[in-house]
Formats: structure tokens, sequence, C-alpha cells
């Protein structure tokens, strides 16, 4: 029986650090500040990309077939290489 209740109170030891662990933990996020209270800025760089997103919509997309060419050749090679 003197075993089994070392064995509880290194359990009750454990629970009670991880317990005081975790006060401080959130006790130094409180102090800290919470990150969600700032506003919502999301749109700024949103609206900003625009005028580069219609610009490459006026140019063209041969850019992006240029740049996917060579990598979907590689991979109908690799698949051609499997058979």
């Amino acid at each position: 029986m003197n075993m089994c209740q070392d064995e509880l109170r290194k359990l009750n030891d454990r629970q009670m650090l991880r317990d005081a662990a975790m006060a401080k933990v959130t006790e130094l996020r409180e102090a800290r500040g919470n990150y969600n209270d700032l506003p919502d800025y999301w749109y700024i760089p949103a609206i900003s990309m625009m005028p580069s997103i219609a610009a490459l919509a006026l140019y063209g997309f041969t850019w992006i077939q240029i740049w996917i060419a060579p990598k979907l050749y590689l991979i109908e090679y690799a698949a051609s290489l499997g058979k």
C-alpha cells in the first residue's frame, strides 16, 4: 500500500507542477496582451495588390505558360519512364 501512496504523491506533484506552469503561461499571456485585440487590416495589402493583378491580367498569362511548361514536360517524361 505504501508504494501506491508514493505513486499517488508523485502524480499529485506532477499535476501541481503542470497547473503552476499553466498558470504562469496564462499570466504572461495576459500581461503581454492578446494579439487578437488588433483591428483587422487585411484589406490594405489586398487593395494594394489589385493594380498588379490587373496589370498581369491585361498583359496576358503567357508568363505562366512559360513558367509551367517545363515542369509539365518533366512530369510527363517521368510518367512515361514509369510505364
